[in-house]
This record gives C-alpha cells, sequence and structure tokens, in this order.
C-alpha cells in the first residue's frame, strides 16, 4: 500500500489537473451562463471532487485492480452506460 505522502502528492497533482482549462473548463461556463452561478459552482465542485477521488484511486491501486480484472471493468462500463442513458432520458 502506498505511503500518506505519495497518496497526498497524488490528490494534489488531481487539484491542478482539475484547475486547468479544458472541457471541464466549459462544462462549468457553460453550465454558468445558461442556469446560473450556483449551477456553474455545483459544477466546478462535483468536477473537482470526482478528480481527487479518481486521484486517490488510483494512487490506491484500484486502477491496478480494474486492470487485471476483465469482469470489473465490463461492471464499471456497464454502470456507467445504464447512468448516462438514465441521465439522457431525464434530459428529453
Amino acid at each position: 500500500m502506498p505511503n500518506l505522502e505519495s497518496i497526498v502528492a497524488v490528490v494534489l497533482a488531481g487539484l491542478a489537473l482539475s484547475a486547468t482549462p479544458g472541457p471541464s473548463m466549459l462544462c462549468v461556463l457553460s453550465r454558468s451562463v445558461r442556469q446560473s452561478r450556483a449551477a456553474g459552482l455545483a459544477s466546478a465542485i462535483g468536477l473537482g471532487l470526482g478528480g481527487v477521488l479518481l486521484a486517490a484511486a488510483t494512487a490506491l491501486g484500484l486502477a491496478a485492480v480494474l486492470k487485471q480484472t476483465d469482469w470489473a471493468i465490463d461492471i464499471l462500463r456497464i454502470a456507467g452506460s445504464i447512468y448516462l442513458a438514465y441521465l439522457g432520458a431525464q434530459m428529453i
């Protein structure tokens, strides 16, 4: 298991990457303009938290586990597809 310093370094790198311009920033900008400042802030917080959780999970070795087990990544993909379909149905 990685030591605490490694985990903190990866989490900080995830925060830094979340703050760089890219598609996530365009998402926050479009939600802020189309909906409200609160919607943009909620998007920014959600994207930042997601990046930090992904970085922490990677630091803890979740990516290695998913790489070794084909069924785990398939379950993750199916769950993500179902969630995206649900979000699409909500938009309609």
